[in-house]
């Protein structure tokens, strides 16, 4: 299940993930998962916030590890904040990105996850997507 909240509990565990858009064809990416972590569902790309680090800092930290993209600060859009049961992290810090048709992500990290691929809205909710990642689709795309 995941709630969506105004602020997050100090000591609590929060992930951070960015929705990249194509902003010429408004499609998504997102790469099917690998390894232990909800093996097969589809994501976008993101990670845990390091201690001492902000949500913005650990964002495009780990944009830049999993695609090569150099995400700029003053096009970061916040989209919402998830709680979580049960996941790896307790929060989710959901951000969206319009990538210009120049900027193709990579995949830096072939053992986490499949090549990054573009879906149009509908095609994406028919994927099987991670909770966070569908439930956020499902009320903020």
């Amino acid at each position: 299940m995941v709630e969506f909240v105004d602020n997050i509990p100090q000591n609590e565990s929060v992930g951070v993930c960015v929705i990249l858009i194509d902003k010429w064809t408004n499609k998504i990416y997102l790469a099917e998962r690998k390894g232990s972590y909800e093996t097969h569902k589809f994501c976008c790309p993101g990670g845990m916030v390091e201690p001492n680090e902000d949500y913005i800092s650990a964002l495009i930290r780990e944009v830049k590890e999993e695609t090569g993209l150099q995400l700029k600060f003053p096009n970061i859009q916040f989209v919402t904040t998830a709680k979580h049961q049960g996941a790896k992290s307790n929060y989710t810090m959901w951000f969206k990105y319009y990538l210009d048709s120049r900027d193709i992500p990579s995949n830096l990290e072939p053992e986490k996850h499949g090549p990054w691929m573009l879906y149009n809205r509908h095609e994406a909710l028919k994927l099987p997507l991670m909770l966070s990642t569908r439930e956020t689709f499902g009320n903020y795309l």
